[in-house]
């Protein structure tokens, strides 16, 4: 597929390892002034991203590693990149078991505009089995760290002048000539867990 442009942008991909397997987490963030993407700002989104990544360790088993960040500018065509793996407390610090791979918690973000191209969700993986009770229902506790992870971060993303965006690069079943980004007012976290089973091992990320 031909690239699509989301201008003034940045990809970013937090990946764990899981055991056997690779779990990727792929966001978007977007500079709050109409600028080309700078190598200063791929190494803030990292840096923001780190920090979001180590808040969510008590919700992640003990078993799932950080792989590494990469962000990427997606204004443009063969945009600038850094990857780090951070060292600081790598792993997740909850140590009950791993729940199986394809276990995952949603969190879905909303721009308070309607459309399927101004909502996004992320699969939170890896997570400990203590975070989900009978009935497949996300605890409280954990409903509340994630989303106040997911708010630390964009109260973070702003102090560097960046916002995180729901990305859309296809409308109507088509692919958009410059994608869409639109700012992310909260986000919410489903009740019951969900399942990626993509994850499972040897199928993917």
């Amino acid at each position: 597929m031909a690239f699509i442009p989301l201008p003034f942008a940045i990809k970013v991909e937090v990946s764990w390892t899981t055991g056997s397997g690779v779990a990727v987490c792929i966001h978007y963030v977007s500079k709050t002034t109409p600028a080309a993407v700078v190598a200063g700002d791929l190494t803030n989104a990292i840096t923001h991203f780190d920090t979001w990544r180590l808040a969510l360790r008590p919700v992640m088993a003990a078993s799932a590693a950080i792989a590494g960040i990469r962000a990427t500018d997606w204004g443009v065509a063969d945009g600038l990149t850094q990857f780090t793996v951070p060292s600081a407390t790598p792993n997740g610090s909850n140590v009950s078991n791993p729940a199986p791979l394809n276990v995952a918690i949603c969190a879905s973000h909303y721009s308070g505009l309607s459309g399927r191209s101004r909502r996004g969700r992320n699969y939170i993986p890896a997570v400990g089995e203590n975070t989900i009770n009978v009935g497949d229902i996300i605890t409280t506790l954990n409903v509340t760290q994630i989303i106040n992870a997911y708010q630390a971060l964009r109260t973070n993303l702003l102090t560097s002048g960046l916002v995180q965006v729901v990305a859309s690069f296809h409308t109507n079943g088509a692919p958009r000539v410059t994608g869409l980004g639109t700012a992310v007012s909260f986000t919410a976290v489903d009740q019951y867990s969900d399942s990626q089973r993509r994850r499972l091992a040897g199928r993917g990320a």
